[in-house]
């Protein structure tokens, strides 16, 4: 059966994760954040209670995905992922 969204966003947020924490071994990862609207999965909010970095949930749609990506990296926070 083919993926579904939800389980391809996962599948790319452990990849994004995954290789940026061999890329920055010294990061600290309450400094790093993934987004996903609120009608998508809440996979990644449990992968970042075990990995340590913060998972931030929004509104649908894009605009509300890069808004608060922008007002959190103005807060010093690096967004890695953000998916709907």
């Amino acid at each position: 059966r083919p993926f579904s969204g939800n389980e391809i966003g996962i599948l790319l947020a452990h990849w994004v994760w995954t290789n940026y924490k061999a890329r920055n071994p010294d990061i600290d990862p309450n400094k790093i954040i993934m987004l996903a609207s609120t009608v998508s999965s809440k996979m990644i909010g449990a992968m970042a209670a075990v990995e340590g970095f913060q998972f931030v949930e929004t509104l649908t749609g894009f605009k509300w995905l890069g808004n608060t990506a922008r007002d959190l990296e103005g807060q010093g926070y690096t967004c890695l992922f953000a998916f709907e």
